[in-house]
């Protein structure tokens, strides 16, 4: 199987399934803003990780599995990157709603610094 027969067959139905599921309130600009944040932060962190370790032989891509290679990762990993990260924030956004809201604990006392 290839990679991107494996994006199709299992991660991009999951993933679009959670972004139905994550509902209206994922998709406004302040949401969409921090999806693209941390959507940046995961590539900042990841791309050279997963360079150094494919290029030392930690792990590897089979020839003939993957489209192409950008450095030492096929893109198909730079867009697992995406799609797992995206996943979670749409499973977070999901089950968001779920939890109580956060309780008060009022105003703190600043006269009393004890």
């Amino acid at each position: 199987m290839t990679y991107f027969a494996f994006h199709c067959r299992f991660t991009l139905p999951w993933m679009l399934l959670l972004g139905w599921l994550a509902g209206a309130q994922f998709w406004n600009a302040p949401a969409l803003t921090a999806c693209g944040l941390v959507l940046l932060a995961v590539m900042i962190f990841t791309i050279p990780w997963d360079n150094f370790a494919a290029a030392k032989g930690i792990w590897g891509f089979a020839d003939g599995q993957f489209w192409k290679k950008i450095g030492y990762l096929p893109v198909e990993e730079y867009a697992f990157f995406v799609i797992q990260s995206l996943m979670a924030m749409f499973l977070v956004a999901w089950l968001t709603p779920a939890l109580p809201p956060a309780q008060s604990l009022g105003e703190p006392d600043l006269t009393n610094p004890a």
